[in-house]
Order: C-alpha cells, then structure tokens, then sequence
C-alpha cells in the first residue's frame, strides 16, 4: 500500500471529525445527526481508498476492470451510527464473471486486502481506522470476499441466528451499486422470506445472557438493561414482526 492512500485515511478521518465535533459541540447539530455524518465521511471515504486501491492492482489484476465488488457496513457504521471512537465493521462481496470465477476470487481478494490494509494501517500523520472483518461468514478464519452466490448459499444452509442478526445492519457503501442492490435483495430473501423459527430465536437470546453473565454492573453496554439489551430487545422485536410490517425494517 502507499504511503499516500493511508496518509489520506488518516488526515480526512481528523478533518470530517474536526467538522462534526465543532457543530455538536456547539449545538447546530444533535448526536443522532452528528453519527450520521460520521459514518456518511466514511462511506465516502472507503468509496475513495477503494478507488485507489483498485487502480493500484489493476495491472496485476485486469479482471479488476469489470469485476463487480462492494463494500458492506456492519453494525454502527450500517445503521449510520458510528460515534467518535467507533471502530468500522464491514464485510466485502464481488461477483464472478462467466468462465473466471478462480480470476475472479484471486483479483477479490486482492483488492478487499489493500482497501482492508489502506484503511487500517498506521502511518506518520497517526492510526488508521480500526477495522473488524469478523462478522462475514466463519468469521477471521473466513474469506474475507465471497461471491454474492456464496453468501446466499451460506446463510440458507449454514447461517446462524446471530448472523442474520447482523444483516438487519447491513448496508452497501461502496463499489458496485448494482452488486449492493444485489446483496440488499439477498439479504432481505434471508431475513424476511425465510424467517426465524423459534428455536433461531432463543439461540440469540442465550447468546445475550452468556454476555450478559460475564458483564459486571457497571459495563453499562453489556450488562442487563444496558445498551446491548436495548439494541438485543429492538431486533428481536424486528425479526418477529418484521416479516408482516416492512415499516418496522429499519436499519437502527
């Protein structure tokens, strides 16, 4: 990577927070406006180290040309939330070519590691993001791109309840608007046509008490009633619901 693509991360991430914490501090905006400015800086600037980074893979990779890739936030940056000190989950997707598909997952991988990399390594002007890939399928020990077609295989056959969870958070940022469109649609087929039994919902249940029971009382995120309980109650209330009332499928 550059020195330039990560000098850039850094000096932009300072500039949009300077902007943004100005005008909260100061009253012209409010928390929720502030945090949605936030994460709109960074879409706009993963858009960017994107760009870049395929241009600089471009001759290894020509396929990169015509390959369709997308950038997905997860969790706050998603839902538009991301506060000052937030790190960024995101998952990456690309889509195969007819005939190329091992091309096409070698020149995928290529680029989701340079943006990953550009966005998160440090530099003399100070740290890059914090960066956190893990929510994707399988986790750190997963691809770190998959085909659109992948995922939709994966989460019909393997997905657990707390990963379609985290898809009611997911948004396309960054790349190919047709390929997010694309994934959008999938996700919705996941979450809303396929639907959570009873038993999918009790699992995330206990997985909010096993974090629960190692909170103490004053972790005010993940003790009970504490933020993770509200956000827990608010999406399990979605998942129910949310199949019978599109209005209730908010990114929130």
């Amino acid at each position: 990577i550059g020195a330039a693509p990560v000098d850039s991360v850094v000096l932009r991430v300072r500039a949009a927070l300077a902007t943004i914490a100005a005008d909260d501090l100061t009253g012209v905006i409010d928390m929720t406006a502030a945090t949605a400015h936030f994460s709109d800086a960074i879409d706009g600037l993963v858009d960017d180290m994107l760009t870049r980074s395929r241009e600089q893979l471009r001759a290894r990779h020509p396929i990169l040309s015509e390959l369709p890739f997308s950038v997905v936030a997860m969790g706050k940056w998603g839902a538009r939330e991301l506060n000052y000190s937030s790190d960024i989950d995101l998952m990456f997707v690309h889509d195969n070519l007819d005939g190329d598909e091992t091309q096409c997952r070698s020149a995928a991988m290529a680029l989701a590691t340079m943006v990953k990399t550009a966005l998160s390594a440090p530099s003399v002007d100070g740290l890059g993001l914090q960066v956190d890939a893990d929510l994707r399928p399988e986790g750190s020990i997963g691809p770190l791109t998959r085909s659109l077609d992948s995922y939709a295989r994966y989460y019909a056959r393997w997905g657990e309840a707390w990963e379609l969870q985290a898809l009611l958070k997911s948004r396309p940022v960054a790349g190919d608007a047709g390929l997010g469109e694309r994934f959008t649609t999938m996700v919705d087929q996941v979450i809303w046509e396929g639907g959570l039994d009873v038993e999918a919902l009790r699992s995330i249940r206990r997985l909010k008490e096993q974090a629960e029971s190692g909170a103490g009382p004053s972790d005010i995120k993940r003790s009970r009633g504490g933020i993770r309980d509200v956000e827990f109650s608010v999406q399990l209330l979605q998942l129910v619901h949310g199949r019978l009332d599109p209005g209730l499928r908010s990114l929130g």
